[in-house]
């Protein structure tokens, strides 16, 4: 992908559709497990918080009296979390790798971003059919040293629509380049179906373990295309 425009790509729609589907889920899973009961010991809870803080990074703000906060290592954020490589820390792991070594995989050292991304896609994570490992290339993120492709900017649309979608793209100058920017808006919605309602919590289950469907089983679950 790194070796040429990824917007010329072949597979550019499959993979834009994969990406918009791992978003999709990533909300879904926030939505379904975020009200669980906050414990020590929950995987699922604590990746559900970690994505909020990717999602809505306003709302953890640190108090200034907080010292303890204040020596916390960095929040985990959106760009870390689409960059992050789970799926190579995981062959790594198997080959040797320090269990507790992240820095290669992801931007944040505790590899908040990684084990989060593992809980979420534990079933699928390996398949390249069903996951991207990172979900954007460094290309794609405009991570890249001198990059002249195309790349993403990522909007949070909490205005209510359930349909995010890619714009058309703006020229921006800089370093000599004239680069393409698409804005990449990701709706988050309010959430109209409640975990704790059996049914609606068998609708975020279903589309979360989903493997063969394309968009979403409920028109309340928000999605990019």
């Amino acid at each position: 992908m790194e070796s040429q425009d990824w917007r010329e790509s072949e597979d550019f729609f499959k993979r834009f559709l994969l990406q918009g589907k791992i978003i999709s889920k990533l909300i879904t899973f926030w939505w379904r497990y975020s009200d669980a009961n906050d414990t020590t010991d929950d995987p699922k809870k604590e990746a559900a918080d970690i994505l909020e803080k990717c999602f809505f990074p306003g709302f953890t703000d640190v108090d200034a009296l907080d010292v303890d906060a204040l020596i916390a290592p960095p929040p985990p954020t959106l760009l870390g979390l689409f960059s992050a490589e789970p799926r190579q820390y995981l062959e790594a792991v198997k080959n040797g790798h320090p269990r507790d070594s992240y820095d290669l995989y992801d931007e944040d050292i505790l590899g908040q971003h990684v084990k989060t991304l593992i809980t979420v896609f534990k079933d699928v994570i390996e398949s390249k059919e069903n996951y991207l490992s990172p979900i954007f290339s460094p290309t794609e993120l405009n991570k890249e040293n001198k990059s002249h492709f195309s790349y993403y900017e990522f909007k949070i649309d909490t205005s209510g629509t359930k349909f995010g979608r890619l714009t058309d793209p703006e020229i921006v100058v800089g370093d000599g380049n004239s680069l393409l920017k698409y804005i990449y808006t990701i709706p988050i919605p309010p959430r109209h179906l409640s975990p704790e309602n059996p049914k609606h919590r068998d609708t975020y289950d279903k589309w979360i373990e989903d493997k063969s469907k394309p968009y979403p089983p409920s028109p309340h679950i928000p999605f990019t295309t």
